[in-house]
């Protein structure tokens, strides 16, 4: 298994919500900014023309080739794997070929272009590789019927749920069993124990919606600590949340109950731990790693909030700059991303593994 292919996936997604893992994550998120563009503006889900600028249906471009190097600032190295990927393309004019990413205990699931395909995932000390699982729903694609699905999220015992602006899906891949709630729309992260979700659509508050084994009911709102949320995922008894503050600060927090245990923000956009958005958050060594496609940027935090260093995601993932469009724990609680880069009106994308920021 080599640590430089680019994962791959059958076109399918319309709308670009993503979400995920072992609890879920989910994100509101604008077009991918260009390949090589000056940082989006701070406090906007990301902006501008798709890609190069190439005409979607134009001669198709190559894939570029990851090349991961290990960054080092001050006494922090990040590094990542990008992992293979076997029995599918994550390629398309489309530029929601990818989504959202989750994983269970054995298996990770890609929405992209309104579908969700599973792979079987191996994740070790030589590197991490997905191979479509071909006997799972249909050559690998989960029933989602006609209803366009752009989140997805899951639990290790194989649960999945995935949602979108026109319903929400429940699969329980170990039975193959499976129901709809189409009165619950936007984006739906599961509880790690599967018994019930957060729902949330930008613009609405956090509701709560039990999982039955045949129906979901939805409930009531959810407190969190800011009124409009970007960035929602589990983590432990509480939830890792993205959004706003009181002052319009783009901010990361972790909350329990709605109250903040810790925040992380900055004012000043040109400092190197100022947020222009949280795509995605996750667990990362003893503490947490933040990725902001706005500022083309990695954060690793400590585990009160308290930021270490930041590392453009185009070193650490040696790729064009692109769109990630979210972060999620995976096998053994490392952190992975969902990226995607445009070159020549084709959307290419990639899963990576990060290392703990230690």
């Amino acid at each position: 298994m080599t640590r430089r292919r680019a994962i791959i996936l059958a076109p399918a997604l319309l709308l670009g919500a993503t979400a995920a893992a072992c609890g879920g994550a989910a994100t509101t998120e604008g077009a991918p900014p260009p390949t090589s563009p000056p940082p989006t503006a701070a406090g906007t889900s990301g902006g501008g023309d798709p890609g190069t600028g190439s005409t979607p249906g134009t001669a198709p471009a190559s894939r570029p080739e990851p090349e991961p190097v290990p960054q080092t600032a001050g006494p922090v190295t990040l590094a990542a794997d990008v992992c293979t990927v076997e029995g599918s393309e994550l390629a398309a004019p489309s530029t929601f070929v990818v989504t959202s990413l989750a994983f269970t205990a054995d298996h990770a699931f890609i929405a992209g272009d309104d579908e969700v395909h599973a792979y079987a995932v191996t994740s070790d000390a030589t590197g991490c590789s997905l191979t479509l699982d071909n006997a799972m729903g249909d050559d690998g694609a989960l029933d989602v019927g006609t209803t366009p699905m752009s989140t997805v999220s899951a639990t290790p015992t194989g649960r999945v749920v995935t949602s979108g602006v026109l319903g929400t899906k429940v699969f329980d891949t170990d039975s193959g069993a499976s129901y709809e709630c189409e009165d619950v729309t936007g984006n739906v992260i599961v509880h790690p124990s599967g018994t019930y979700a957060y729902r949330w659509f930008p613009g609405s508050p956090v509701t709560r919606v039990e999982l039955g084994d045949s129906k979901c009911t939805e409930g009531p709102e959810v407190p969190m600590p800011f009124p409009e949320v970007v960035f929602l995922a589990f983590d432990g008894d509480g939830v890792l949340v993205g959004g706003k503050d009181a002052a319009g600060t783009m901010t990361a927090a972790r909350s329990v109950d709605g109250t903040a245990t810790w925040q992380h923000g900055n004012p000043t956009t040109s400092d190197e731990d100022a947020l222009g958005w949280l795509h995605g958050a996750a667990p990362c060594g003893e503490g947490y790693c933040l990725a902001d496609t706005n500022f083309d940027r990695l954060q690793v935090l400590d585990g009160a909030g308290v930021h270490r260093a930041s590392f453009a995601i185009t070193e650490v993932l040696g790729l064009p700059r692109g769109f990630t469009r979210t972060m999620v724990s995976g096998p053994g609680g490392a952190p992975f991303v969902l990226t995607s880069v445009t070159e020549g009106g084709t959307t290419f994308g990639y899963v990576a593994r990060l290392g703990d920021g230690t």
